[in-house]
């Protein structure tokens, strides 16, 4: 993720690899916040707190740690990261998917990009899942999250506009990032 969020890595993949084709798999910038957020947690890079307490210190932590580490609500601005892998290496060599339809879609999401990458198809083991909340901290965590309505509701409001400038230069139905869902 910090790749996207780095403005110097689209020039410099380009510089290495002329011919390069990328994936950006973009999240619910809401959802990635937070499992960003717990994440830091989980790897004890900051203590367990509140969310809404590490999002009002990352100001500080953006002062402090710049390569992305918890810049919780910043990474998650996809706008400006895209157009910056676009503006380098044009649409024909970039190609946006949303990380839901790898959920939802998964053989045919993995199809896609063995086309874009001009690849043999092959089916993918999917069935495995990764980084999946394991402690009791991270469960109630969860659940905290998803029933404070009012945080979620002000973080789509953070993000809507870039949500849309997004869905505009990718050609992605973003609308349902823009609901609490």
């Amino acid at each position: 993720p910090t790749y996207l969020y780095d403005p110097a890595v689209p020039a410099r993949i380009n510089e290495q690899f002329k011919d390069a084709r990328v994936i950006i798999i973009l999240r619910n910038p809401v959802d990635r916040a937070f499992s960003h957020f717990k994440m830091d947690v989980r790897r004890r890079w900051i203590p367990p707190t509140s969310f809404q307490e590490a999002l009002s210190m990352e100001p500080a932590f953006i002062d402090n740690f710049w390569w992305g580490t918890r810049h919780y609500l910043r990474q998650g601005l996809y706008y400006l990261h895209v157009q910056r892998y676009l503006d380098i290496f044009g649409e024909d060599r970039v190609k946006v998917l949303r990380y839901d339809d790898l959920q939802t879609y998964s053989q045919l999401f993995m199809q896609s990009i063995t086309t874009f990458l001009t690849v043999d198809p092959f089916d993918f083991d999917l069935s495995k899942e990764h980084n999946q909340s394991e402690s009791e901290w991270e469960r109630n965590a969860d659940v905290n999250f998803r029933a404070n309505r009012r945080l979620r509701s002000r973080l789509v409001d953070f993000y809507h506009a870039d949500v849309a400038r997004t869905a505009k230069i990718t050609g992605l139905d973003l609308r349902d990032w823009l609901t609490l869902g």
